[in-house]
């Protein structure tokens, strides 16, 4: 007789969500559940009120330029230079919509610039957030996560009419990074638009999506996203963000160089992430200095250029913007997380900082050279003195 194998209830305990509440999403029945509060506690801070503010100034801003052309068979969302590199060869014969991009204005205003000189249709273009649901949010007193999800969720849906009205069969975006676009789809498909999204990033956001097409980076984002929804039509392509031209232009690389590429930790408010990047940029600039080779600091693409000479401060290390900068070398690469691991693989060695706690294999969906903070200076002894040989 086969022996049954029981496993304890599982017990959880929040401030926050009661069963109900939770049941919305799972099958609650074999959970015990304790809360330490009797009453529904909202997750959302009086700052995301002032966000809120912000976002519908801006979004309204836009909405005055917004071009409601016709006759076209398909649109672009699009914020930054990275969404021409996904669909750049649909932009001539489509309605190129530019939203409000806030991490770096002076990146957003050269593609705004670029976008007008070099296409016939392009516009500016907003959510249509509801002064009611902005009003609502900002003066309520509880409650105030649903009511930012209906001031969300309205926009979009509406946005989609609105575009459903340009009488269009595609939508081209990269928003998976927005919980509500599910609605904006939703709304589209009804209406026979079919909507194709690439991702932005490797980040893994929302698993509920409703895509008709997604592009993902890599097998990883696959499967985190075909979990939750399995409906959507999935493409595994690696792409660059990086253009051509930022490329080290020298085939015939001698020089070893390293070169750290950042993330966005530190205005993203990832502190522990943040952290680790400061420790493993000290790492190497010793070790540059140890083997006597010169050691860069690539720059996100969201980083202002007046916050360059801070950061080479704070660093240590000169701050490129593009790989062009630094001539005649063979670079030795060295991050923590990026997407630039496609952009510039093909022209040397990753290095991947791990921390002990997470598997690269599950964000890269392959597997990857990564070392600790105390292993990787005799990593990049090794990779220097490979190339010296």
């Amino acid at each position: 007789m086969a022996r049954k194998n029981h496993l304890s209830p599982l017990t959880i305990t929040s401030d926050y969500f009661d069963r109900n509440i939770l049941g919305r999403f799972i099958d609650t029945t074999s959970i015990n559940f304790q809360g330490s509060r009797a009453r529904y506690c909202d997750l959302l801070n009086v700052g995301s009120s002032k966000k809120a503010i912000l976002k519908y100034v801006a979004h309204r801003l836009y909405r005055l330029f917004f071009r409601r052309k016709k006759g076209l068979e398909s649109a672009i969302r699009s914020w930054v230079e990275i969404t021409e590199m996904m669909y750049g060869a649909k932009y001539p014969s489509s309605l190129v919509l530019i939203y409000p991009f806030y991490l770096n204005l002076k990146r957003h205003y050269r593609y705004i610039r670029s976008c007008f000189k070099n296409y016939d249709n392009v516009s500016l273009c907003g959510l249509p957030y509801s002064i009611t649901d902005l009003v609502g949010l900002v003066l309520c007193s509880s409650g105030r996560d649903k009511k930012y999800i209906s001031f969300e969720v309205n926009a979009y849906r509406e946005h989609a009419r609105e575009l459903v009205k340009l009488g269009i069969g595609h939508l081209y975006t990269s928003d998976e990074f927005e919980a509500a676009s599910i609605v904006m789809c939703r709304e589209l498909q009804a209406n026979n638009v079919r909507v194709i999204n690439t991702a932005h990033g490797l980040s893994f956001d929302c698993p509920y999506i409703g895509y008709d097409f997604f592009k993902v980076y890599n097998s990883a984002q696959l499967e985190y996203y075909s979990l939750k929804s399995g409906m959507v039509k999935y493409e595994v392509s690696p792409r660059r963000n990086a253009h051509v031209n930022e490329d080290i232009k020298d085939l015939n690389k001698q020089r070893p160089a390293l070169i750290f590429i950042e993330a966005n930790f530190e205005r993203l408010g990832m502190l522990y992430e943040s952290l680790l990047e400061s420790s493993a940029i000290e790492t190497i600039r010793e070790a540059g200095e140890s083997l006597a080779i010169d050691v860069y600091l690539k720059a996100h693409p969201n980083r202002k250029l007046d916050e360059y000479s801070k950061k080479e401060a704070q660093s240590g290390l000169k701050i490129i913007g593009s790989l062009a900068e630094v001539g005649n070398i063979f670079p030795i690469f060295i991050t923590i997380a990026s997407a630039a691991y496609y952009d510039f693989r093909h022209l040397g060695p990753f290095l991947f900082v791990e921390d002990g706690f997470s598997d690269l294999k599950d964000f890269y969906g392959e597997n990857v050279h990564s070392y600790s903070i105390d292993d990787l200076p005799e990593a990049i002894k090794s990779y220097v003195t490979e190339r010296r040989v």
